[in-house]
């Protein structure tokens, strides 16, 4: 059993779900399958989501070397084991990259020339060294290097890609969990010959959230957002999530007149909370998770027509809120996953759209320590989001081309 993951170049490779696979050798194989952007551009398969231009697992990477950012010597690991720095990027002046988990920057001018160079912690709107920081790139500059924190297998910089995306994602942390390499979304993107958007904010659900403040975010008020055009309501919260910050501006800069599918990634949340399922005397109740969905559906559909919907069922996962029951045996409020699974599926019956049951597709109890993260739900970096993005972008495509 593996993942196969084809990029823009047409490389196919395929990853084995194998424990004696190291963390390593994954992540090389994973990121051996994604674009630098160079041969996306040719071909003209932009993405919304990220373009990836240096990152763990040696890609564009130099281990074992540090760029002092101010005199801009080039130290060896015997100087400077704990950092990797970038080889030389190509930027532009006036583009804004984004960089996971980097410590330093140093910018160049189109002969390599030094310019400037700095710590990324005291760039404007900085929101700590796990997060998307932006690295607005300054007058004649041609070139970026960026010294990471080698101890998180996660580093990376990438850059918008460009164009109106024609695929809209929502939903919770599965798709929404942050920065590349976790998201199944870029997974998704480098496999598609069109745009996606990542929506999604983790923690959410579809039907109305016990907490005021992720309820902003929910499925029911972000179609009320999409269809009136005004998304004042998802409003800033103290300690919310930057990158809620972040798909909210994605969000609210989509021409929805130009989206051909959305698809809805809710279900686990809303059950393992404890929502009501359904409620027969009031079908489009947003205060259960079935009428949240066909709310959300006819309410966007008023504006924008022509929008189909795939609707995701749940993944397998570990942990609930019923303790010590993985996702097989759990019951929160009398329900199992499944019911609101087969729920979900009763929904897209209803309305004629395209539903894809997640559940099984080749997560469980036995492969979990290499699927998941540690948490038992989220998924791995090397393994379980690119199985899930790959599967993910293969899903769309048979809604848009079948």
């Amino acid at each position: 059993m593996g993942v196969t993951l084809k990029s823009y170049d047409g490389t196919i490779l395929v990853h084995p779900i194998n424990h004696a696979v190291s963390d390593v050798q994954a992540n090389n194989a994973m990121k051996n399958a994604i674009d630098d952007g160079t041969v996306a551009k040719s071909l003209g398969f932009p993405c919304t989501e990220p373009i990836v231009l240096s990152c763990s697992g040696g890609h564009n990477t130099v281990t074992g070397e540090y760029c002092d950012p101010q005199t801009v010597i080039i130290y060896d690991s015997s100087s400077y084991s704990s950092f990797v720095r970038s080889n030389y990027i190509p930027v532009s002046p006036g583009e804004v990259v984004r960089a996971t988990w980097c410590r330093h920057y140093i910018f160049f001018d189109s002969s390599k020339a030094y310019v400037s160079g700095g710590d990324i912690s005291a760039l404007p709107g900085y929101t700590g060294a796990q997060e998307e920081n932006y690295i607005t790139i300054p007058s004649g500059v041609s070139y970026l290097i960026v010294n990471y924190y080698p101890e998180y297998n996660t580093y990376a910089v990438t850059k918008e890609g460009k164009g109106d995306p024609e695929i809209v994602i929502l939903g919770d942390s599965i798709y929404g969990i942050g920065p590349y390499p976790f998201n199944p979304c870029y997974y998704a993107a480098e496999n598609m010959k069109t745009n996606i958007a990542d929506c999604a904010f983790g923690g959410t659900t579809a039907s109305t959230h016990y907490n005021s403040d992720y309820d902003k975010f929910s499925f029911h008020n972000i179609a009320d957002c999409i269809a009136s055009g005004d998304f004042s309501s998802m409003a800033d919260f103290t300690g919310m999530p930057p990158i809620f910050k972040q798909h909210r501006e994605t969000l609210e800069n989509i021409d929805f007149s130009k989206v051909k599918v959305v698809c809805l990634a809710w279900c686990t949340n809303d059950w393992d909370f404890g929502a009501a399922l359904d409620n027969s005397q009031s079908p489009k109740s947003t205060n259960t998770f079935l009428g949240a969905l066909r709310y959300g559906m006819e309410t966007i559909w008023a504006v924008y027509p022509q929008i189909q919907f795939l609707l995701f069922g749940a993944l397998y996962k570990t942990v609930t809120n019923d303790s010590g029951h993985d996702t097989d045996t759990a019951v929160v409020n009398g329900k199992t996953l499944r019911n609101f699974i087969d729920g979900m599926k009763s929904v897209a019956d209803e309305y004629h759209q395209n539903f894809f049951d997640h559940y099984n597709i080749g997560f469980n109890s036995i492969n979990a320590s290499v699927v998941f993260r540690p948490d038992g739900v989220h998924l791995s970096y090397d393994v379980g989001a690119p199985m899930l993005g790959v599967r993910t972008a293969k899903e769309i495509e048979l809604v848009l081309w079948k």
